[in-house]
């Protein structure tokens, strides 16, 4: 929130201005640790067409960038309240812009800033928090911010890669639908009102092409209700426990598509367990945080059963192997030496660089694939409706 203050120092001359604070509590605090007396201290009321929009969202870019400039402001010596104050008075969202001031009020309060995050659960991950711990335990909070930067600019482009693969099928789908709707709903019954008169020289094809327009056009809406309510109840399915493993199950048993997603989950399972490993968690706690990374419900049951085998005593290498149909034998190969030579963290880091250079070339040849496929599929279709519709015109005027 902004507050408009007005103060007097030591010497008696008068200090009005305006300050960003989470609460008038914290702001009255901040403004008295400087020798200040307050003597008007109220929030910054603004017009409401001055007003920031609340949207109540922190996207992952939001959180990146955030971090990005803390760990720049923490590495440079600026003192960790200070430099949460600089950001959320600079930031743009008006939500996060709240929350990070929160953060620094209750730190002045005496909560470390892992324990200010956790009450952010769903803005900060558990790998975020565990990471922020970490440094605090460790003395390198400067440090792990860095690494915790930078993994998560990895984690950013593999996203923006997967998301770029799938942008283009859904804009060849909308054409599709697009061009679809208006041959049905303009062209088809031109056509046919040019065509009634030669009823009996109409191929069965067209009659099929005339059949489906009409029914397009009569029963429009009852159609549309139908795939509303099927893509309703597919949304409804994929949200639920059940449906979500049954999907993740399916999309890893895809040709081409399954590879793909399989490699994607083995880079961001390494790279979160490279990650923590470096930050100093044990090995256990480390499985535990990257089950809540990783996002198919298969990868995460066997980081699960790897992290209760290893608390067991039982060799995370040993345990991976077991599921050779989903845990490439590099990955499972890397992890013994790294667990023979004591260098688990640097074995770790090759699988990550080999895995995360394996999925942008997936990610490039799966992309290299649909473009050409998706461009021949839309022109076979355009192309049998414009052969069913033209036919009959050449044989009528071949009878004329």
């Amino acid at each position: 929130m902004k507050f408009r203050y007005q103060v007097k120092t030591k010497d008696g001359s008068s200090i009005s201005g305006t300050m960003e604070s989470a609460s008038q509590e914290s702001a009255l605090e901040f403004l008295q640790a400087k020798g200040y007396f307050v003597t008007s201290l109220s929030p910054d009321e603004q017009p409401i067409f001055k007003r920031d929009i609340n949207i109540g969202r922190v996207s992952f870019n939001d959180v990146l960038l955030f971090t990005q400039q803390l760990a720049i402001l923490f590495k440079s010596g600026v003192p960790l309240t200070e430099s949460l104050r600089t950001l959320g008075a600079q930031n743009a969202n008006p939500v996060f812009k709240e929350k990070i001031l929160n953060i620094a009020h209750d730190i002045e309060g005496g909560s470390s800033f892992s324990e200010a995050l956790s009450k952010y659960d769903k803005i900060f991950s558990p790998f975020f928090i565990s990471m922020v711990k970490t440094g605090e335990i460790s003395g390198k909070l400067a440090q792990n911010l860095l690494t915790l930067n930078e993994h998560m600019e990895r984690e950013n482009n593999l996203r923006q890669k997967v998301i770029g693969a799938t942008t283009y099928p859904l804009f060849i789908l909308i054409v599709f639908i697009a061009v679809f709707g208006v041959m049905a709903f303009f062209v088809i019954p031109s056509f046919e009102q040019v065509l009634g008169q030669y009823s009996d020289k109409v191929p069965p094809v067209t009659q099929w092409i005339f059949a489906a327009s009409a029914s397009m056009r009569n029963h429009g809406w009852t159609i549309f209700g139908v795939f509303a309510a099927i893509i309703v109840f597919l949304i409804w399915y994929v949200n639920t426990k059940q449906g979500k493993e049954n999907i993740n199950r399916w999309s890893l048993g895809l040709p081409v598509i399954g590879d793909m997603v399989k490699k994607i989950q083995v880079a961001s399972m390494a790279e979160s367990l490279a990650t923590l490993i470096s930050a100093g968690l044990p090995i256990s706690q480390s499985l535990e945080i990257t089950a809540d990374v990783v996002t198919n419900s298969v990868y995460k049951d066997i980081v699960w059963e790897v992290r209760d085998q290893v608390r067991k005593g039982n060799p995370m290498s040993a345990v991976f192997s077991g599921y050779s149909d989903y845990i490439p034998p590099l990955m499972t190969q890397m992890i013994y030496v790294g667990e023979k030579t004591g260098n688990l963290e640097d074995a770790m880091g090759k699988v990550v660089v080999y895995y995360e250079s394996e999925v942008w070339r997936t990610v490039d040849r799966v992309i290299g694939m649909l473009e050409p496929a998706l461009i021949i599929f839309l022109g076979l279709v355009v192309g049998f409706f414009a052969i069913a519709v033209f036919l009959p015109i050449f044989s009528a005027i071949q009878s004329m």
